[in-house]
């Protein structure tokens, strides 16, 4: 039962850049969704 641990949720590393990337995690999928890269300043 040791092998389970060590699966695909536990190899990736995750990271809480808002980005298109694997690393990113599923709770930051409405801030990916209204992503700017310029926030304010009419950019």
């Amino acid at each position: 039962m040791q092998q389970v641990v060590n699966n695909k949720t536990e190899r990736i590393k995750h990271v809480t850049s808002i980005g298109h990337s694997v690393r990113s995690k599923p709770k930051n999928k409405h801030k990916r969704r209204s992503w700017k890269r310029y926030k304010g300043q009419g950019k």
